[in-house]
């Protein structure tokens, strides 16, 4: 079946052409994802808090507060033209599984302003095709000198590059204490159809420079994941000093990364499900208070992804589940499309190209009792994400309190469930091994003390957060409730609706 074949599923009066040959569907506010989907609880009048985390918006979504689009990553605000901006974009680092070039490349370069004042962009990726040919459309040269492209050394067989993030280092034109730099990390490919078509996630902050250097734990982990990911590069030495330059400690979340190795020791927490774990035990000592029947049964762990590797019934459990939950027994809910699903999707069944998940892997006995439905699982007439294909992956925890949905913790970005991208225990628990490059942002409600700092009639970074002097976040329980919920805006529904006895898991030999 053709990608610009149309159903009659989603015949409307309103279609748009994409410039990329898909007839599409333009989805009326009300059915927005947000609104029928990112509505983690039923009680309305609950306090919802804002945070760092976005979609990214679709071609057919109108106005959206929740949804970024690629091009808005790269204006300071909404409110400031670029021409009349005291900030300009002077160096990029782009890292991607797959990286169309040329498509980014053309995106950012609109503006003779951005081309003309950027002075580095280097793409890191798993390969390139052409890159002597990559340069901006209006650069007469072959090849733009200010490009280069690097792809990393893959340590141990089987592995990938799979980190998807953007370095933007934006400078103040008269006060360069005012430089920042934004932090994007996200589950979108550099191209275009994953950032119009396919529902992704985005965690996005601005920082500011750093007036004196202070030990921070969020740049130490940063400069030890670019010294892995850049070894080799020429442009390795600038950006781990460019880094040093800003100030991150009110970076929003912790950073979650794999790189490919060996590891002994404490060194194995670094990386990988491991770094996950430790990261949750910080916060156990915060829910011991709580009664062990809302800890035990109430809890329940979501494993969304967009591919599947051959992983073992022993390794989902007693390493990947014991990383995410203390308690061993928390319910797991693997959410992922149905073969109806996709092929009624936007893109029809060759959307699903992007879900290359094998049948023997997906059709085990074992997973097939974990399966849960993507979106709001009823196929119902308005639910967008029943007409898109997911490529964002998200782990999370949450809870149920009568009918209220709190969400404990929650990881997004890279990683999908495997344990190339994860790691894995060897040698009776004596060396952790990890194939693949991964990079993912995590974020608990207990650690959440944050606001988005912005000025009135003067330009700042939209994306500016700062620590809460008083902070106004209520994490707790009150008449078996929780008091205050972080607002994720997630596309499908807590909890999800099980597949039933009709429904089949999405594999990609129906493609072949």
């Amino acid at each position: 079946m053709a990608a610009n074949d149309k159903f009659d599923v989603l015949r409307s009066p309103h279609f748009k052409k994409p410039k990329f040959g898909y007839d599409i569907i333009e989805i009326s506010s009300d059915s927005s994802i947000e609104s029928k989907l990112g509505d983690t609880s039923s009680d309305k009048y609950q306090l919802r808090f804002e945070t760092p985390i976005y979609l990214n918006k679709l071609y057919f979504e109108k106005k959206n507060l929740r949804s970024l689009s690629f091009k808005s990553l790269f204006v300071v605000n909404d409110c400031t033209p670029i021409e009349k901006s005291v900030w300009r974009i002077k160096h990029i680092l782009f890292s991607s599984y797959l990286a169309d070039v040329n498509w980014v490349i053309n995106e950012i370069g609109d503006s003779e302003l951005i081309y003309e004042n950027i002075e580095s962009i280097l793409f890191v990726s798993h390969s390139f095709d052409n890159p002597q040919n990559y340069k901006f459309k209006n650069c007469n040269n072959m090849k733009d000198k200010k490009i280069s492209t690097y792809s990393p050394y893959l340590k141990v067989p089987y592995g990938v590059f799979h980190p998807k993030f953007i370095l933007l280092v934006f400078e103040h034109l008269f006060q360069p204490k005012n430089n920042f730099v934004r932090f994007v990390v996200t589950s979108a490919n550099l191209i275009q159809q994953d950032w119009e078509l396919k529902i992704q996630s985005i965690w996005v902050q601005d920082f500011f420079n750093s007036i004196e250097r202070k030990d921070c734990e969020f740049l130490n982990y940063l400069q030890e994941f670019l010294k892995n990911i850049l070894n080799g590069s020429k442009l390795k030495d600038f950006w781990l000093s460019k880094v040093q330059e800003f100030n991150f400690e009110d970076a929003t979340v912790k950073l979650v990364a794999s790189v490919p190795g060996y590891f002994f020791g404490n060194e194995m927490y670094m990386w990988g499900h491991l770094r996950v774990r430790s990261l949750i035990k910080r916060f156990i000592s915060k829910d011991q208070g709580k009664s062990d029947e809302l800890r035990e049964k109430q809890e329940r762990i979501v494993l969304q992804f967009s591919s599947l590797g051959r992983i073992s019934e022993k390794w989902l459990y007693s390493e990947l589940a014991s990383s995410l939950s203390v308690t061993p027994e928390t319910k797991l809910e693997i959410i992922f499309p149905t073969v109806e699903q996709v092929i009624n999707s936007v893109e029809g069944i060759s959307g699903g190209g992007s879900l290359p998940v094998k049948k023997e892997y997906i059709c085990k006995p074992w997973i097939k009792k974990l399966l849960y439905k993507w979106g709001t699982g009823t196929m119902e007439k308005n639910a967008t994400a029943e007409k898109v294909i997911p490529h964002i992956k998200t782990f999370l925890k949450y809870k149920i309190y009568d009918n209220a949905v709190e969400i404990a913790w929650l990881v997004q970005g890279s990683y999908n469930l495997s344990n190339a991208a994860w790691g894995q225990m060897q040698k009776d628990g004596s060396q952790f091994c990890v194939r693949n490059y991964e990079l993912g942002i995590f974020i608990h409600k207990d650690q959440f003390e944050f606001e988005r700092h912005f000025k009135l009639n003067e330009e700042f970074p939209k994306f500016f957060w700062r620590r809460k002097s008083n902070c106004s976040f209520i994490s707790g329980i009150h008449a078996n409730k929780p008091v205050g919920l972080l607002n994720f805006p997630l596309p499908f529904k807590l909890p999800p609706k099980r597949y039933s006895n009709n429904d089949h898991p999405w594999n990609i030999e129906l493609l072949m």
